[in-house]
C-alpha cells in the first residue's frame, strides 16, 4: 500500500472518472472522441520505439552518419547552426564539404 491507497482503489478512481468525463459528453463530442481514437490506433508512429533502431528518426536521413563529441566555442556553434539552417550537425558538414572543395 502507498500512501493508504491500495493500487488497485487508485485504478478504479481513475476510471471512475473517465467514465463520468464521458457520460458528460454529448453524442458528437463522443463520436468525434472515438473517431480520434481509432484513427490513433491506425497511424503509424514516427517516434520510433523500442529494441533495435529504436528513437527518433535522424533528421538529416544519413544512416552512414557517426555521433562523436567535439568542443566548440559558441561563436563557432552559432555559425555552424546558421551554415546548417538550424542544425549544427548539418552546419560542421557543409563547412567542410566548402573547405574540401
Amino acid at each position: 500500500m502507498r500512501q493508504g491507497i491500495r493500487t488497485g482503489d487508485a485504478a478504479m478512481k481513475a476510471t471512475d472518472g473517465i467514465i463520468e468525463t464521458i457520460n458528460a459528453m454529448t453524442d458528437g463530442e463522443r463520436k468525434a472522441l472515438i473517431a480520434q481514437i481509432e484513427k490513433g490506433a491506425t497511424e503509424k508512429s514516427t517516434h520510433g520505439g523500442r529494441g533495435r533502431g529504436g528513437g527518433r528518426p535522424r533528421l538529416d536521413g544519413d544512416a552512414q552518419a557517426k555521433r562523436i563529441n567535439v568542443s566548440l566555442d559558441q561563436a563557432t556553434i552559432d555559425r555552424a547552426r546558421e551554415i546548417g539552417d538550424g542544425n549544427l550537425s548539418e552546419g560542421i558538414r557543409r563547412a567542410v564539404s566548402r573547405c574540401a572543395d
